[in-house]
C-alpha cells in the first residue's frame, strides 16, 4: 500500500497586509500551495492520504479559504475515487472552548474524509490499522500514552499532532515521548514542526508546505518544501516529493562595519535590494550599524524599492554605544532621538549588564521594525 504523509497546510494564514479582490495576498498563496501539492499527489495514485494536523490557520478560517478548502478536496476526492483522507486536529485548528466547533467538521461531508478532532480515533483499511491522534487541549496526556498499536494488523500507523522537547522547547503542550515507539509502530507520521526532519527511522515531520511558522527566516534556510510518500510493501521506505513554495523567501546580510562611510552602506543596500524579484519576501538584517546611522540608512531609492517588493523588511542591528551624560554632550542643540532616549532608559535602569545589552537590543529591534511599518 502507498501512504502521503503530509502536514502544516495553514490554510487561512495571512500576512503583510497585501490584498487583492480583498483577499489577504499570503491567505491566496496557501490555497495555491494546497492546490498544487494534491494535485502532484495524484500522480502517486496514493491507497492513503494522511493530514497530520493545522490544516486551517485559526478557528474561524474566512468564507474564502473555507470555499476554496472545500471545493479542491472535494474534486481531489472524487478523482482518487474517495479512498481515505484522514486528518487529525492540530492545535491552530482545536478550539479552546467546549461550545466552539473546529473547522475541521465542515469537511466530514466530503466522501472518504476522516477527521479526528476532539478525541483519539481508529480506522482500518485494507488491513492496516490508522491511530489519529489530535493535539486537543481537551485530551489528556494518559490518554495519548496509551494508544496501542493493533496485533491482528498488517501494518500500523500513528498519524499524531504535536511538538517534541528537541524542536520546540518552549512549547507549552508537548507530544509524549512514549508514544514515538517503532518498535511498536511501523510508521510514525507527525505534525506540527515546519521543517522536515526524521525523528528516526519511520518517524518523520514532513514539515509545512509554504512558509507560514512565526519565523519564517529560520525556516527558510530549508530550501525545499515537502510531502512524504510511505510504501509498505518495501519495508516503509519514505520517497520525498519537493514542493515549489509561492514565494521566494531571501534572508540577506550586511555588515556596516565594513563600510567606512554611511554612503558606502546606503550603496550596498541598494545594491543587495537591486537584486530581488518583486514577487519575494525579504529581510535584509545589517549588522553593527552605529546608532547615528540608523536614520539615514533609508534612502529615497531604497523607500522606493520597499514599496515595489511584495514584502521587505531593513533590520538595522544598532551598536550600541557608550552612555553619554547628557550634561557633557558636545552639541547642546541636538535634540534626541527616540533611539537615544531607549539607550539613555536602558542603561540608566537595567543594572546587569548582560540584560543591559540585550534589552537594550531588543527595543532597538522594535523601534526598527516600527520604523519600517511607517
Amino acid at each position: 500500500m502507498r501512504i502521503i504523509h503530509f502536514s502544516d497546510t495553514h490554510l487561512g494564514y495571512r500576512a503583510y497586509q497585501r490584498t487583492q479582490n480583498g483577499i489577504n495576498q499570503r491567505e491566496q498563496d496557501m490555497i495555491e500551495s494546497f492546490r498544487r501539492a494534491l494535485a502532484s499527489m495524484l500522480d502517486y495514485d496514493a491507497d492513503v492520504v494522511v493530514h497530520a494536523g493545522d490544516f486551517f490557520d485559526r478557528i474561524r478560517p474566512s468564507n474564502y479559504t473555507l470555499r476554496e478548502a472545500l471545493d479542491i478536496l472535494r474534486a481531489f476526492q472524487t478523482i482518487r475515487c474517495e479512498r481515505p483522507f484522514l486528518i487529525v486536529a492540530g492545535n491552530h485548528e482545536c478550539p479552546r472552548s467546549a461550545d466552539t466547533v473546529s473547522p475541521l467538521a465542515l469537511l466530514r461531508d466530503v466522501p472518504g474524509v476522516v477527521i479526528a478532532e476532539r478525541g483519539i480515533v481508529q480506522y482500518d483499511y485494507n488491513g492496516y490499522h490508522f491511530v489519529l491522534v489530535p493535539d486537543h487541549p481537551f485530551l489528556p496526556d494518559s490518554l495519548r500514552e496509551s494508544v496501542e498499536p493493533s496485533p491482528h494488523a498488517r501494518g500500523n500507523i500513528l498519524v499524531a499532532h504535536g511538538a517534541l522537547q528537541a524542536y520546540a522547547p518552549n512549547a507549552v503542550r508537548k507530544l509524549p515521548e512514549r508514544m514515538l515507539d517503532t518498535e511498536r509502530w511501523n510508521y510514525i507520521a507527525l505534525g506540527d514542526y515546519h521543517i522536515y526532519t526524521e525523528i528516526k527511522p519511520r518517524c518523520y515531520y514532513s514539515g509545512a508546505i509554504d512558509y507560514c511558522s512565526s519565523d519564517i527566516w529560520s525556516e527558510s534556510h530549508q530550501l525545499v518544501k515537502r510531502y512524504l510518500v510511505v510504501d509498505t510493501e518495501n519495508g516503509y521506505t519514505v520517497t520525498e516529493h519537493l514542493l515549489e513554495p509561492a514565494r521566494v523567501i531571501c534572508d540577506l546580510r550586511l555588515d556596516a562595519a565594513l563600510f567606512s562611510c554611511i554612503d558606502c552602506l546606503q550603496g550596498a543596500i541598494e545594491r543587495e535590494l537591486s537584486v530581488v524579484e518583486n514577487d519575494w519576501i525579504v529581510r535584509l538584517v545589517i549588522e553593527n550599524v552605529p546608532l547615528e546611522w540608523r536614520s539615514g540608512l533609508i534612502t529615497p531609492a531604497v523607500q522606493a524599492r520597499l514599496h515595489e517588493v511584495f514584502h521587505c523588511q531593513i533590520v538595522p542591528r544598532i551598536t550600541l554605544p557608550q552612555r553619554v551624560d547628557r550634561a557633557v554632550e558636545t552639541d547642546p542643540a541636538r535634540v534626541p532621538t527616540l533611539e537615544d532616549e531607549w539607550v539613555d532608559f536602558a542603561h540608566s535602569y537595567f543594572v546587569d549588564d548582560t540584560m543591559r545589552r540585550e534589552l537594550t537590543q531588543l527595543g532597538l529591534d522594535y523601534l526598527a521594525s516600527a520604523g519600517n511599518d511607517t
